[in-house]
């Protein structure tokens, strides 16, 4: 079963349910990117989700839920 590919991750916010990253799909437009749960992205992208998450070192919210998933993926 073949899924969609992320091209790139263009930004995050937190929510009342957690942390959700803005997703432009590879092949697809802007009016297709959707908001996904940082779990559900890094289970399958975690390499991207990692860089991603690099750039913000001194954003403690994204930095705290990525080291959540992080351990949960252990």
């Amino acid at each position: 079963e073949k899924g969609l590919c992320v091209e790139r991750i263009l930004r995050w916010r937190n929510t009342a349910g957690g942390v959700q990253l803005r997703v432009r799909w590879l092949g697809f437009e802007a009016c297709d990117d959707t908001w996904e749960p940082l779990e559900t992205l890094f289970e399958d992208v975690p390499e991207l989700i990692q860089e991603y998450v690099a750039k913000f070192p001194h954003d403690e919210v994204l930095q705290e839920a990525f080291a959540t998933v992080s351990l949960h993926r252990e």
